[in-house]
């Protein structure tokens, strides 16, 4: 199978925010390999920096030391919705490139058709976790990072949009972070809860 993403021996720790730049709690010595096509959930307790580790996969933080190697494209589903409130919710995934009839039918997959035309702010709560989880599918890559993608959704809601990112991105590597392991069922994710937190 090909290999997507590749850690190899990472370490990060967080700084204080005293003057002292004592490091707190942090990555040591993780390593982790995922092929196309597999899927996995990070279990472990809040603050114990699972967002951090998705962070560090992306670019958007450095490591203290040890490799990331990533293969393919990155698509990445914040805990923030991070919609452009200027556009409507069509106009949020044309922006990216999608198609528009595509984009229509996509919103349609969970239950957002008749909402199209609407700004985030005209949204709830959970509309806009579902306009975000879609404009990810929009984008499209070979490794998909999602963080707690369900927060705020019903039942029925949560299951249209489990099932559209499923569906779409049957192929790719897939790191999930929830402290649901219903979730995790949803998407085909095995459960990884080996510790990748320690002292420093």
């Amino acid at each position: 199978m090909d290999t997507i993403l590749k850690i190899n021996r990472l370490a990060f720790a967080y700084k204080s925010n005293d003057r002292t730049e004592q490091k707190k709690r942090g990555f040591e010595n993780y390593s982790l390999t995922l092929c196309r096509g597999e899927r996995i959930c990070l279990s472990a307790p809040s603050g114990s920096g699972k967002t951090t580790l998705l962070r560090l996969i992306a670019g958007l933080e450095r490591p203290d030391s040890g490799t990331i190697e990533l293969y393919g494209k990155l698509a990445y589903m914040f805990q923030e919705d991070r919609l452009l409130g200027w556009y409507t919710a069509l106009e949020n995934l044309t922006f990216i490139g999608c198609e528009r009839a595509r984009a229509l039918k996509l919103l349609d997959a969970v239950g957002l058709g008749d909402a199209a035309d609407k700004l985030p702010r005209e949204l709830s709560g959970g509309m806009k976790r579902r306009l975000a989880a879609v404009r990810t599918v929009a984008h499209g890559g070979d490794l998909l990072l999602l963080d707690e993608p369900f927060g705020g959704l019903d039942e029925t809601s949560r299951a249209l949009t489990a099932k559209l990112i499923h569906d779409s991105f049957r192929d790719a590597a897939m790191i999930l972070v929830t402290h649901s392991p219903a979730d995790a069922e949803l998407l085909g994710a095995r459960i990884d809860d080996r510790p990748f937190i320690a002292e420093c």
